[in-house]
């Protein structure tokens, strides 16, 4: 929707954006804001939870064992708890960067594309077929039998840390890329028919909208 300037925020259908919606936190410009002096924190963006806390009334929780941490950890990063085998060796190990490497097999781990494969997956509205009864088989559910491939795609690019800009143009345009980045992109353009949704326009019956 566009606004025009010489209606003061007004659109052309009379749509008018308030100061409050204009002052949301996500379109302000970037700042260096100052640090608050508060003691009792380990880095800077502890110190403005803590100053936010104190300022409403409130206490930082206990810190949490190694034990709570690590299936915090795991459960965020790989949507799984930790084994306890690796329990045991995180709580075992005096290192003072015992945390950081077990972050580090995290995010190395192939369950860490999944978890977080997933919810990109849920952006792009993917589905491996269309349960809404268009099928010719009789069976009321639409197959997309190569459907994984592009689910395996996301995966693994997450996996392999792909910069975001390529992660875009290879559902884009995987195909069109030059020959020698094309082999590893071209999978990814099954987000361009993916979702469960087209068949609609394609082959409509009296259950369709």
């Amino acid at each position: 929707m566009q606004v025009s300037e010489a209606s003061g925020g007004a659109a052309e259908d009379g749509y008018v954006i308030s100061e409050q919606q204009r002052s949301w936190w996500v379109f302000q410009p970037l700042s260096n804001p100052e640090v608050p002096a508060i003691d009792g924190a380990d880095n800077d963006i502890d110190r403005f939870v803590l100053a936010a806390l104190r300022e409403a009334g409130l206490e930082v929780s206990p810190a949490a064992s190694r034990r709570d941490l690590l299936r915090r950890a795991s459960y965020d990063l790989l949507g799984l708890p930790p084994t306890f085998e690796e329990i045991q060796a995180f709580g075992a190990d005096p290192a003072p960067d015992a945390f950081e490497h077990a972050i580090d097999r995290m995010l190395e781990s192939p369950h860490y594309g999944e978890r977080w494969g997933r919810h990109w997956l849920d952006v792009v509205r993917f589905g491996e077929d269309d349960p809404r009864g268009l099928a010719e088989d009789g069976t009321g559910v639409e197959r997309y039998e190569t459907a994984y491939t592009y689910r395996g795609w996301v995966i693994e690019a997450f996996n392999a840390d792909v910069p975001f800009d390529r992660f875009v143009k290879g559902q884009l345009a995987g195909d069109l890329l030059p020959v020698e980045e094309r082999a590893g992109m071209v999978a990814g353009t099954g987000f361009l028919g993916g979702g469960p949704w087209y068949i609609r326009y394609g082959r409509p019956s009296s259950g369709a909208r």
